[in-house]
């Protein structure tokens, strides 16, 4: 049976309440270490969710006196703000792809260096000069022995108008534009082509409703599934638009999907 991990996302939020409840509680970092015969060091790398284990989070929640399914809801409810990488980043990942692609092995799936350069083909020199590049972008901070801290946080993702989202979007939608046409119909993939004839404000209340669903799943994929969860990815795409008049032919010969 397939296991669900938290989002670091959901983690970090819940850490928050507990930095919150120990202040509370008035108990130091010291005197938390203390109850939890560790040291402080591993005190502070607790508390700022670096390998922290559900049961040990769960203890920090008892400590403070926090119900924890109320710390669990309120962290997934919570929304954080969302950060977005800089012109400069999003210029140096449209150059050099696989900036990004090593990027992303780290940041978002949380790979570990030895095993993402195994997975890249790349030695220690090769991960040094691409660590160098992430924090001349100011992505994260280098030091000895290729360890790193990142210097940005999640979520994080391209801002609207990036060189990156529109090279991604330009071959995601010649693969869409060939499973449209090829009517390339699998359990993995969702192909509807439907004209509608509706007054705009049923359109609306259709957008409306089809947004509602959308963001529903997608804040579940964001919160509630983690890198740790070896799940497929999916890229949907949704556009709605008025037909022109020489489209008109075809939507009267095919006014059914093709599902």
């Amino acid at each position: 049976m397939h296991k669900t991990h938290f989002n670091p996302l959901v983690i970090q939020r819940a850490l928050q309440q507990i930095k919150a409840g120990l202040r509370q509680q008035k108990i130091s970092y010291a005197g938390l270490a203390s109850r939890l015969n560790v040291s402080l060091n591993t005190v502070k790398r607790l508390l700022n969710g670096q390998d922290i284990s559900l049961q040990r989070l769960l203890q920090l929640v008892d400590i403070c006196q926090l119900d924890w399914t109320s710390v669990l809801q309120t962290a997934v409810e919570e929304h954080a703000e969302h950060h977005f990488f800089s012109e400069e980043q999003d210029q140096a990942f449209a150059a050099e792809s696989a900036l990004l692609d090593f990027f992303v092995g780290l940041f978002y799936q949380q790979r570990p260096l030895n095993v993402l350069a195994d997975a890249m083909g790349l030695d220690d020199i090769a991960c040094y000069q691409r660590l160098r590049k992430l924090e001349m972008l100011g992505l994260l901070e280098l030091e000895p022995g290729n360890r790193y801290r990142f210097k940005v946080k999640p979520p994080l993702g391209f801002a609207p108008g990036s060189r990156v989202l529109q090279q991604q979007l330009s071959r995601y939608f010649q693969r869409a534009e060939a499973a449209v046409l090829n009517q390339a119909v699998s359990e993995e993939t969702l192909v509807m082509v439907k004209p509608l004839r509706l007054p705009p404000q049923a359109f609306r209340q259709l957008s409306s409703e089809l947004k509602r669903v959308i963001d529903k799943y997608a804040e579940a994929s964001e919160l509630m599934y983690g890198p740790a969860d070896e799940l497929p990815e999916y890229q949907l795409t949704l556009v709605a638009q008025p037909l022109m008049p020489s489209d008109h032919v075809l939507s009267a010969c095919n006014p059914t999907s093709l599902d």
